[in-house]
């Protein structure tokens, strides 16, 4: 699993909020996601907040789970929205 220091959408997404989830529109190639949970959360975040550590203490302090497991969760799912092509990131620890 890589971990990134910081993560940013990618220029070629657009998306909005329906309800209690969060749509996203990959232009490069014609692909709607549905993101829930942890990726909802981690994407809305990402609005005000590039570092991935901060949003770790963020979700780790609202939910009222232990860092570890929310730094574990936090990874995967940021490596499947990089693999997807809806965020991009700087790597500092493979």
């Amino acid at each position: 699993m890589i971990k990134y220091d910081t993560v940013v959408y990618t220029n070629n997404i657009s998306w909005g909020i329906i309800g209690d989830e969060v749509f996203v529109f990959n232009e490069e190639n014609d692909k709607i996601y549905l993101l829930k949970g942890i990726e909802k959360d981690i994407w809305l975040l990402l609005r005000n907040q590039s570092y991935v550590r901060t949003i770790i203490q963020q979700l780790s302090n609202s939910s009222n789970i232990d860092e570890i497991v929310v730094e574990a969760n936090v990874f995967i799912s940021i490596n499947k929205l990089i693999k997807t092509k809806l965020l991009c990131g700087a790597i500092y620890e493979k």
